[in-house]
């Protein structure tokens, strides 16, 4: 991406997206072609990119050839849910620009929520994947997790129609 401060003085509209992902399997399947697309398209948009890993993707090769390719890559600690917060408003988002975050794998969905409290130009999309599971345990993690913190994010990508509408 470009120089933030750049951008600002030449009118140009200074943007982050940080991709949050819970994820550190063995193949990069078409997740990670994916992530790759998404850093070159904020690039030709002289925006800023990052994705952010769990630790398991320390290890993997196609995380080592993210960072070799010139791709903001960043591992996150394994820490509490409100530690996590608190890590992410400090080490990720980046004061006075437009900051989106989008988590991937449900670890950073509370989390990010929680980091963006209070910051009106930090905005949270959950990308979801889990269809919703109507056991009691889970109807009551659902509830928080859809009925206090949704109401704080600003959208969830669902990857069916089935999804959209559970």
């Amino acid at each position: 991406g470009g120089n933030p401060s750049q951008a600002i003085r030449t009118g140009r509209y200074a943007v982050k997206i940080v991709h949050l992902a819970d994820y550190g399997g063995a193949y990069e399947g078409s997740f990670i072609p994916m992530l790759r697309a998404l850093n070159d398209a904020a690039q030709r948009r002289d925006w800023d990119f990052e994705a952010v890993f769990s630790e398991a993707a320390e290890q993997r090769d196609w995380y080592r050839e993210l960072k070799s390719a010139g791709v903001a890559v960043r591992i996150a600690p394994d820490l509490p849910p409100r530690a996590l917060a608190r890590w992410l408003a400090r080490t990720v988002i980046t004061p006075s620009i437009t900051c989106v975050l989008h988590t991937h794998f449900t670890r950073f969905d509370m989390p990010a929520c929680r980091a963006a409290r209070g910051q009106p130009d930090v905005y949270v999309l959950w990308h979801s994947h889990t269809r919703l599971v109507r056991s009691s345990r889970t109807w009551i993690r659902n509830v928080l997790k859809y009925g206090v913190y949704g109401r704080r994010i600003d959208a969830i990508i669902c990857v069916s129609q089935d999804l959209a509408e559970g």
